[in-house]
């Protein structure tokens, strides 16, 4: 039987000040030595804290594909397959989203089945995704769904360091999807997957991905490329503000804005010779974490002087950092990076917050406080910061400072979890072939990202089933189905899909199941007997209901049982 996940209280105050010791200028700085405290008393094996490797051929045709040219990626593909795992699951991919070869549901999972018996985790998670949504009704056992092979391939990439199947094995356990529902087993799966994420947020500036929802209009969500090259010349005119604005767009990578550092510098560049405090303090920023320049503290140092004369809440911050560690140049002070940070916190800086609440949390430069520490923590989550999140998260599996509560602790590593590079790298991928009209290809990754429990992606797969656009988990080899045929299919693909993401809230995908219960989409009876099942329910409820309750769930139920538009 699982047990509660336990965390020592002794190891677990000398790590979180090991974390504030780590104290940085984006979030932690340094923190690459930190390790996640440890979990015991736990009946299933730690994930290796290492992701898998891939081989120099894998990753070559990889890049061909990446590169658009989809016919050297197949030629490399079965080139390698023979020897690495990773060549037989691109080759599975390929044979899936029908790409430079037929589409054949059977021949992908032959690849896949071929490449997990190598022990490649793509493969492995790419069986247990494909498990968990086929049809319970093909002529080949193979090719049905299997909600026990599903969990297994789940559980056997997870424990070789599959950053998605940790996250899919989390979610499951937190909302007991084929699996026991267990708080404590779904955040020992998300917690490893969360540290490497929040190392990557401390210790640099990760590119932005926009969440775009497919089958919504989201026009004005984005800048227009014509839109974009009219800030630019604007910017390069020398507005000030505009620069300012156009290269923390470049530095974050934002609304349409490709990340990149050289232009974010040479726009900042300009915004800061006009005196633009934001932008000043942004260049400290890139010259102490070396972003797109050499590292220089002395000069992040004078930038961020400037900056905080102007009172900008960045710039206390960078201060704070300075003198919290101290330089060749500046001495360390506690007190003033107190000072610091506490004016960027009250400031509005999501950075300056947590810092100051790891100040706290330790009692360095100022009294120690728990609650103070995760005031500041929630504070900065409130504004969508990363390892706030994470750090509440471990204060609230352990009750330091916060209430007790795994739930939500899981609920705020599995945020953490979707920040990070698997989720983002997947979804530029998926928007990317999407926008290319390759709508299976983009298909597949949505369904990956969306069995890992990823709201969006949940949405977005459902979407692409639902309309017709993907049909990969149809077995096309075998059937040539009509079109009407093949969308109807589809919209039983989708159903699942938008019911885990409304489950999470999604009010459109609530939306969408409203229409398939009117028109009877995807809701299927396989036998009379749970017809019988669903009219004896009718007649008799075992827990107290209003007649208008059990009309509607009755009336419901024999809806779908009279469907023919299925």
């Amino acid at each position: 039987m699982v047990r509660v996940v336990c965390f020592c209280l002794t190891v677990l105050l000398t790590v979180l000040a090991f974390l504030a010791a780590k104290l940085g200028l984006l979030y932690l700085f340094g923190f690459h030595t930190w390790t996640a405290p440890p979990i015991a008393d736990v009946d299933v094996p730690t994930p290796t804290s290492e992701e898998p490797e891939q081989s120099a051929p894998h990753l070559e045709a990889l890049q061909e594909l990446r590169r658009g040219n989809a016919k050297a990626a197949l030629a490399k593909a079965r080139g390698c397959a023979a020897e690495y795992g990773g060549c037989r699951s691109l080759l599975g991919e390929l044979y899936l989203t029908g790409t430079e070869v037929s589409q054949d549901l059977a021949q992908a999972l032959h690849w896949f089945q071929a490449g997990a018996d190598l022990g490649d985790p793509d493969s492995q998670y790419a069986l247990g995704v494909l498990y968990a949504n086929l049809l319970d009704e093909e002529s080949s056992l193979e090719l049905q769904k299997n909600e026990g092979l599903s969990i297994l391939y789940l559980y056997a990439a997870s424990l070789s360091g599959h950053l998605g199947a940790m996250m899919a094995m989390g979610y499951r356990h937190l909302q007991g999807l084929g699996a026991p529902r267990a708080c404590g087993t779904a955040a020992l799966n998300y917690i490893e997957v969360a540290r490497r994420v929040a190392q990557v947020y401390s210790s640099g500036m990760p590119k932005a991905v926009e969440l775009v929802r497919l089958g919504v209009d989201n026009r004005d969500r984005q800048m227009s490329i014509s839109e974009m090259a009219v800030f630019v010349e604007i910017a390069a005119s020398g507005d000030a503000n505009v620069a300012a604005a156009v290269g923390k767009r470049y530095l974050l990578g934002l609304e349409g804005f490709h990340q990149n550092y050289a232009r974010a510098a040479g726009h900042l560049t300009t915004a800061a010779q006009k005196q633009h405090p934001n932008a000043m303090a942004l260049l400290g920023y890139m010259y102490s974490l070396g972003l797109g320049v050499t590292k220089d503290f002395d000069r992040a140092y004078r930038y961020f002087q400037d900056a905080a004369s102007r009172d900008d809440a960045l710039g206390h911050n960078g201060l704070g950092f300075i003198y919290f560690h101290g330089t060749k140049t500046q001495a360390q002070d506690f007190d003033l990076a107190f000072r610091h940070f506490n004016f960027s916190a009250h400031a509005g800086s999501a950075d300056g917050m947590f810092n100051l609440g790891s100040l706290y949390l330790t009692g360095t430069g100022t009294e120690q406080s728990f609650q103070r520490a995760a005031h500041w923590y929630t504070q900065a989550l409130d504004r969508g910061h990363t390892p706030a999140a994470y750090t509440l998260a471990v204060m609230h599996l352990n009750g330091i400072g916060a209430v007790r509560n795994c739930k939500m602790a899981v609920e705020l590593l599995k945020r953490v979890c979707e920040r990070g590079s698997w989720v983002s790298g997947k979804l530029r991928e998926a928007y990317d072939l999407q926008e290319q009209h390759s709508s299976e290809a983009a298909a597949w990754r949505f369904l990956q990202l969306a069995e890992a429990g990823h709201e969006v992606a949940q949405m977005n797969a459902a979407h692409l089933f639902d309309s017709g656009a993907a049909s990969f988990l149809l077995n096309t080899s075998e059937s040539d189905a009509a079109e009407p045929e093949e969308r109807r299919w589809g919209r039983f693909f989708a159903q699942r899909h938008y019911e885990l993401s409304a489950e999470q809230g999604n009010a459109f995908s609530e939306l969408r199941l409203g229409d398939f219960a009117y028109y009877g989409w995807g809701f299927r009876l396989h036998s009379s007997a749970a017809v019988a099942e669903f009219e004896e329910d009718c007649r008799v409820v075992s827990e107290p209901q209003s007649k208008a309750q059990r009309s509607s769930s009755c009336g419901l139920q024999q809806f779908r049982m009279s469907s023919e538009t299925f």
